[in-house]
C-alpha cells in the first residue's frame, strides 16, 4: 500500500481545505492559535484571492478560512522548499485577504483579524543573523 505524504499541496489541501474536513482544519488550528482565538465552528473559502485588476497577481493560498462566530480569517500554508522570495509571497497572501474584507466605501473597523499560519519545512529566519536587530 502506498502512502501520499500529507505535506504534498494537492495531500494537504484534501485534509485541511474541504468542508467534509473542518472538524480536523480545526482541531490543527486550535492546537496552534491563542486561547482567545479558538474556533467552534468554521467556513472553508475560496482558497483563490481575486484579482482587482486584470494585470495583478494571482494568489492561492492552501486553505483559507473563517471562524464564523467571530468572523476571524485564517489562512494556512504548506511550504516544503524554501523558494526565493517566500517570506513575500506570503505576506502578499494575507495582504490580499486583508485588504479586500472592505470596498472602496468600506470602514476600516470592519476589518476583521487575519492571521496566517505557515508550516515549513525549511528555516524562515536566521536568528543568528538577526539578533542585530
Amino acid at each position: 500500500m502506498y502512502m501520499i505524504n500529507p505535506l504534498i499541496d494537492v495531500a494537504f489541501k484534501k485534509i485541511f481545505g474541504v468542508e467534509a474536513n473542518s472538524d480536523i482544519l480545526i482541531s490543527l488550528l486550535n492546537s496552534i492559535v491563542s486561547e482567545e482565538d479558538q474556533i467552534s465552528e468554521i467556513e472553508i473559502l475560496n482558497p483563490y484571492n481575486e484579482r482587482n485588476f486584470k494585470k495583478d497577481k494571482l494568489s492561492i493560498l492552501d486553505v483559507k478560512a473563517r471562524n464564523k462566530h467571530t468572523g476571524t480569517y485564517f489562512l494556512v500554508e504548506m511550504q516544503l522548499a524554501d523558494e526565493l522570495d517566500y517570506h513575500k509571497r506570503g505576506l502578499y497572501g494575507w495582504a490580499r485577504v486583508y485588504s479586500n474584507q472592505i470596498g472602496a466605501r468600506g470602514r476600516y473597523r470592519d476589518l476583521k483579524r487575519t492571521i496566517a499560519i505557515h508550516i515549513l519545512n525549511f528555516t524562515a529566519i536566521d536568528y543568528e543573523k538577526e539578533k542585530g536587530w
